[in-house]
């Protein structure tokens, strides 16, 4: 269960591709109409994202704070025993590509692992990065269509849309593909495709605050009353 919150929870900042069963039907996403604005900054502050999935009939909300390669995310999910709700924290540094993942499970107790991962060149060839022709307009600015292909298959694995209206050190694509994705990452669409059953995720920016954040918001420490988990 905790691997499905991390997994869901880094959703705009590192996702890991794992499966070759993963298409996307963009037949039913609106297009947009652009909007031409001066490009802002936006370096320190955070995101709202509402998380939607179709096994589930409730959205839920992610918030991801930021302060230039810093990034603090906190989520909420609900145990599939109804044991009560697991509370999960991330903080990822973007220049070492290091995360210390926080749990609060109803009944594991807090708990603190750490993680890194770095791609290989090899990993990263193995996907294609298409500019789409598609255009959708979130929170008023003019964000494109990009789809993430893996080599050698058509079925798309992601469709994105990016905004190059905010210039900012935080880069919310997906680690992978960091590189051949330039702009901020607000919408993300992914449909899962597993024997005879199909989920729809998807993932949207609501709201952007530019604020200034305190240093220790961001602390690669684990905090007093954790303890390290054994997986």
């Amino acid at each position: 269960m905790e691997q499905n919150i991390i997994v869901l929870t880094l959703g705009l900042l590192a996702i890991t591709v794992a499966s070759q069963n993963v298409s996307i039907d963009t037949s039913s996403l609106d297009e947009g109409h652009s909007i031409t604005r001066p490009q802002e900054t936006l370096n320190e502050g955070y995101f709202v994202l509402e998380v939607s999935n179709s096994n589930s009939k409730e959205t839920s909300k992610t918030v991801t704070y930021f302060k230039n390669h810093k990034i603090r995310s906190e989520s909420t999910s609900v145990t599939f025993n109804g044991a009560g709700e697991i509370y999960t924290i991330i903080h990822y540094d973007s220049k070492t590509k290091e995360s210390l993942i926080l749990t609060d499970h109803p009944l594991e107790g807090k708990k603190y692992k750490f993680d890194k991962k770095i791609w290989s060149e090899d990993e990263i060839a193995n996907f294609e990065v298409i500019k789409g022709d598609k255009e959708k307009n979130i929170l008023g600015y003019a964000c494109h269509q990009v789809i993430i292909k893996r080599n050698g298959n058509d079925s798309a694995l992601f469709e994105m849309y990016v905004t190059d209206e905010i210039n900012s050190e935080v880069s919310n694509a997906p680690e992978l593909f960091k590189n051949k994705i330039k702009g901020l990452l607000l919408y993300k669409k992914t449909i899962y495709k597993s024997n005879d059953e199909t989920i729809v995720s998807t993932m949207e920016v609501v709201k952007i605050v530019n604020e200034k954040l305190p240093d220790d918001m961001f602390s690669m420490i684990p905090p007093k009353g954790y303890t390290k988990s054994d997986h």
